[in-house]
């Protein structure tokens, strides 16, 4: 999982003869890097430095 805090797009998208759900914007991109960076980590959960900022109950982590 790949977690990241910010402002993006979400919603249908599209014209009359193709319509998708999706998701847009740099956060969208980051959180995708943070998903596939867990691989090279070892890790199951990998999430920004905002998203930390943001967080309200904060857990132990270890910087990556």
């Amino acid at each position: 999982m790949g977690l990241s805090s910010g402002i993006g797009l979400v919603g249908n998208f599209g014209g009359e003869r193709r319509f998708n759900y999706t998701a847009y914007g740099e956060v969208v991109v980051i959180a995708a890097r943070l998903e596939a960076a867990n691989k090279t980590f070892g890790t199951r959960i990998l999430f920004s430095d905002e998203t930390l900022r943001l967080a309200k109950n904060p857990v132990d982590v270890r910087p990556v």
